[in-house]
């Protein structure tokens, strides 16, 4: 007896739900399925044919998801010719190993970032870009409400900016809080520059 095929088409796990569905009806006349130790094609042949037996005596016992799996199932004759196919086992080629040449070192170049030489802000970020106007909007100092209106960022990323020139860049933040509106809340940073110099001091 050769090795039996699946059909692809069959979706094992959709197949054995259906199947219990199917035999928890109990409908005289129609045998259970089994769903253990039975080759997929056979239980979706046998489905089929529960199928239409349930259909013969009331059509309305069979649900939508039954239904669709049933309706999802190759024809029956594809089932069986599957069933009766022996699997074709393709014969292992033997791999070529092939060796690579050792490569020759390249010679390493500096590579130039996409921003290099463009114009910085006064706290080392892309003149123009979000970052940039934040750091001039944090240096003249103004309410939450304010810096989030003429940079166009949400308050998370004002806090966010803020808190990287504390922490990253060693500047220093001064915040004059109102808790009853935290939008009005003021936010400045002191020093008019960075440098690099600076920071190491």
């Amino acid at each position: 007896m050769g090795e039996v095929n699946e059909v692809k088409e069959v979706n094992a796990a959709n197949l054995k739900k259906a199947v219990k569905e199917l035999n928890d009806l109990a409908v005289e006349g129609v045998a259970k399925i089994r769903t253990v130790g039975i080759n997929v094609n056979d239980m979706a042949l046998q489905f089929i044919k529960a199928c239409n037996a349930v259909n013969d005596i009331d059509e309305k016992l069979l649900t939508d998801s039954m239904v669709e799996v049933y309706n999802s199932l190759p024809a029956p004759e594809e089932l069986a010719v599957a069933q009766k196919a022996p699997k074709e086992k393709k014969a292992k080629e033997p791999k070529e190993k092939k060796v690579k040449a050792p490569k020759e070192p390249k010679e390493k170049r500096e590579r130039k970032g996409p921003h290099d030489g463009a114009a910085r802000s006064r706290y080392n970020h892309l003149q123009g870009a979000k970052s940039g106007k934040l750091d001039d909007e944090l240096f003249a100092g103004g309410t939450m409400e304010d810096i989030m209106a003429k940079c166009e960022v949400p308050m998370l990323r004002v806090k966010g900016h803020a808190k990287h020139l504390v922490n990253d860049l060693g500047l220093t933040l001064t915040i004059t809080e109102n808790k009853e509106d935290p939008m009005k809340s003021k936010y400045k940073i002191k020093e008019e520059k960075w440098s690099a110099e600076a920071a190491k001091e």
